[in-house]
């Protein structure tokens, strides 16, 4: 936990300055899912099982004339069945610090998480850190814009891989109404990725740098219904692959409220890349770029409101998750049956 304990630590001294309870709220908020999946994995064994999620968070929110902090912790054990376990643990620390300028709002980010995986003959760990900042100002009336520039970290468990890099992130979003949102901008990052590689069965410790470049739109739209549209397209480039080597990634999020109590939500995230090596014979994938929380997955969700701070909900659907070792993966469809309990 190279980055998580001091990103925690961080945030509990955000806490700490900022504890006048007569300018901060605390939020918080658990959920508990149960329910049956199928599932084949390249690399795991094919399954039907019980599947149980928990999840809880909570929020401290910080807002005093011009300056916002906000911390937020977030826990979510998983369980893939009974038998033969796949036990997911995900653990997330969040901190931010902003202040108005008048002419724009600056401010700090910094994010650690550690995911963890662990079964039959299966020990995975990941890490991630973030360091953000960014700038938010008009252009004009109805045009906002925000850049940010940052530095992450990205590792898998035993330096089998780790990942390097600073980015921008540049976006303008034109405010067509009071319901109608549109967003573009572009991406871009240097990387180095390092990786140990076998070569006459001795384990050596490789390297691999480049670039991704890309643009993105999002669409959002709020009124009789709910539309989010989220899409990046990146070219790759690197010492091991060739052009073209691109990723795609889409997020579409879209739900409707029914009366006061029901709902209903369709998300569905999709990631894939093609990349094309130098080497045709290259087998040493822990040295092309590895991008973590990426997982495929298209839900819906129906949901009851039974008062202000609890739901109850139905959710089926599809995911495919990679575990970026030894090409394993679990995959499968879902029916979940949960509650959500909030303050």
């Amino acid at each position: 936990m190279k980055y998580f304990y001091p990103t925690l630590y961080f945030t509990f001294f955000l806490i700490l300055i900022y504890s006048n309870v007569s300018y901060c709220q605390v939020t918080w908020k658990t959920s508990l899912e149960t329910g049956y999946y199928n599932s084949s994995g390249d690399g795991l064994s094919e399954q039907e099982d019980v599947q149980i999620k928990l999840e809880g968070q909570v929020k401290y929110n910080y807002q005093r004339k011009k300056q916002n902090a906000s911390v937020h912790l977030r826990v979510r054990p998983e369980m893939f069945g009974l038998k033969e376990q796949l036990r997911s643990m995900r653990l997330k620390a969040f901190a931010s610090y902003s202040y108005d300028f008048d002419n724009f709002v600056g401010g700090i980010n910094i994010t650690s998480q550690r995911h963890l995986f662990s079964g039959k003959n299966l020990e995975i760990s990941y890490e991630s850190f973030l360091l953000l900042s960014d700038a938010s100002f008009k252009i004009c009336n109805n045009t906002p814009a925000n850049a940010s520039l940052g530095y992450a970290y990205h590792s898998l468990s035993a330096e089998e891989q780790s990942l390097d890099l600073i980015f921008f992130d540049t976006k303008l979003n034109q405010i067509i109404n009071s319901y109608l949102k549109i967003g573009y901008g572009a991406y871009g990052e240097k990387f180095l990725v390092g990786g140990l590689t076998r070569t006459n069965y001795i384990l050596q410790k490789n390297k691999n740098s480049g670039w991704r470049l890309g643009p993105k739109v999002n669409l959002s739209y709020i009124r009789d219904f709910i539309f989010n549209f989220e899409y990046r397209f990146l070219l790759h480039g690197s010492q091991l692959t060739a052009f073209p080597s691109f990723e795609h990634w889409l997020r579409i999020v879209t739900g409707k409220i029914f009366g006061e109590r029901w709902s209903v939500f369709l998300l569905a995230d999709y990631y894939t890349r093609k990349f094309k090596t130098k080497d045709l014979t290259l087998t040493e994938n822990n040295l092309l770029y590895t991008p973590m929380n990426l997982e495929n997955r298209i839900y819906l969700k129906l949901g009851y409101e039974i008062n202000q701070s609890t739901e109850i909900f139905f959710k089926s659907g599809y995911f495919n998750e990679s575990l970026y070792k030894n090409n394993l993966s679990i995959k499968g469809w879902s029916w979940m049956i949960g509650v959500e309990v909030g303050g």
